[in-house]
């Protein structure tokens, strides 16, 4: 993987917004790290959380230098990393930044990503996420 995950065509071509022959701006929404939320600019900007993150990275309101927020606040730029998906071959290919990948475990072998649709949305799931979230029994889930 080292940073780019390739879309087979049966996944890319169930995410509407994937057209033409240019790169295109997107968005990795952080869901835990490890997993993340393919997203396009207008799904973001759609979504009113999200649109609060983007905000985010303008805030210039200044505070006493002495105050700071809570880190889950302080880190809300962090859920939302900026990427690009390009047309690969009979596929598309999104760009996993170092930032997502450094969120994960440090020990992760980031050399693999799994692809799947949660919601409706296409996400990426490093290994770790995907062991832990397959560790419940099956008959617990459904």
């Amino acid at each position: 993987m080292r940073g780019r995950v390739r879309l087979p065509t049966t996944f890319a071509e169930r995410i509407e917004w994937l057209a033409g022959e240019q790169a295109l701006d997107a968005w990795l929404f952080v869901i835990a790290p490890g997993r993340y939320r393919l997203l396009s600019l207008h799904q973001v900007q759609g979504s009113e959380q999200l649109r609060a993150v983007l905000e985010s990275f303008h805030d210039t309101v200044l505070a006493d230098p002495s105050e700071s927020d809570a880190d889950p606040a302080a880190a809300l730029p962090l859920r939302l990393i900026p990427t690009a998906v390009s047309p690969r071959g009979p596929g598309w290919r999104v760009r996993l930044p170092k930032e997502a990948i450094m969120l994960a475990d440090p020990n992760e072998d980031s050399s693999h990503a799994y692809l799947l649709f949660s919601s409706g949305y296409p996400e990426i799931w490093l290994p770790d996420v995907a062991r832990r979230a397959v560790h419940s029994p099956l008959g617990e889930l459904l």
